[in-house]
């Protein structure tokens, strides 16, 4: 939900003041967040999202709103899901990342 038009009157512009890109900085290297749409309509290609981010160590984005960990190959490619109350595929859910200079433990959480 990162435009406007879903957003109800006099919030819309919380939305459009998001980036299209964002990077966070972490011990042990950087995510690099954005909303996949353009690696692919259906299902973001993590091919593409990778050779994107080459560097990044963890790439999340969302569009498709299906819950992903994608730790196959570097850097790591995911999507949270959905953590409201539509279109969650399972259940609303959420990621959570552990960050050091020496590993990066990820948490995968469904909600009912």
């Amino acid at each position: 939900n990162d435009h406007g038009l879903v957003w109800n009157d006099g919030n819309a512009e919380v939305a459009t003041r998001l980036p299209a890109k964002a990077r966070l900085d972490l011990p042990g290297g950087y995510v690099m967040i954005e909303h996949g749409h353009l690696h692919g309509m259906q299902m973001p290609s993590h091919d593409s999202l990778r050779n994107a981010h080459p560097q990044a160590r963890m790439i999340v984005y969302g569009h498709s709103h299906l819950l992903v960990c994608d730790r196959d190959k570097d850097p790591w490619v995911v999507n949270p899901g959905a953590a409201g109350r539509t279109r969650t595929n399972g259940g609303p859910s959420c990621l959570i990342l552990y960050s050091s200079e020496q590993e990066w433990t990820l948490e995968s959480h469904r909600f009912t």
